[in-house]
């Protein structure tokens, strides 16, 4: 099984993600682009890659006492970036203007966890992102960094997140589709936290 655990969106901001992702579509037009289809929108925690059935469990078990531990928090979308930059665009983002640091901190918490049992740790933060297209090639990437410099995007919406949910990814020849294998609540409160917003550990 391919696994990763991520921040799901509720279907209305995903809804008002979409408009969003039309209306820039139009204004980068290039048949070569790959839209992310909006049933799939989501902020990754962690990636995890083909997993046995064992190692799956290893994860659930690791992750469950971080999520008993995490507090909800809100996450407020906003922005639009790129990686690896807006001027070589392969992908193409929306950010956070609120909980970035959050997402970041559980993360990361969640990156220390599954060390703990033998999963290869993150060499640098993540960045809380929700990838809108992938650029494949030269010609659209010109096109999307012009768009780049022209488009400023507000804030979207915010919504609070009270869970994280382990997803399966199936990969096809068009695009991967998304099953949602377990949820795992935030039960948590801020003073369960340390300063700094380092979780604490759920035991």
């Amino acid at each position: 099984m391919r696994l990763f655990f991520a921040v799901d969106l509720p279907e209305d901001l995903k809804a008002e993600v979409g408009k969003l992702q039309t209306s820039l579509s139009r204004r980068m037009a290039d048949p070569t682009i790959r839209w992310v289809r909006p049933a799939l929108f989501h902020y990754t925690l962690k990636f995890l890659g083909d997993l046995n059935q064992a190692r799956a469990q290893a994860a659930i078990e690791a992750v469950e006492p971080v999520c008993k531990a995490a507090a909800p928090f809100t996450l407020r979308l906003a922005g639009l970036g790129a990686f690896p930059s807006p001027s070589r665009p392969s992908v193409v983002w929306i950010g956070a203007s609120e909980g970035a640091d959050d997402f970041t901190s559980l993360a990361q918490t969640i990156d220390q966890a599954l060390a703990r049992v033998r999963f290869r740790m993150e060499s640098r933060p993540p960045t809380a992102h929700l990838t809108l297209a992938r650029i494949k090639t030269y010609a659209a990437e010109v096109s999307v960094s012009a768009g780049l410099q022209r488009i400023e995007i507000g804030e979207i919406g915010a919504f609070r997140v009270e869970r994280i949910v382990l997803m399966r990814s199936v990969l096809s020849p068009a695009e991967p589709d998304y099953t949602a294998v377990e949820a795992f609540a935030l039960r948590g409160t801020a003073a369960e936290q340390r300063p700094g917003g380092d979780i604490m550990d759920g035991q």
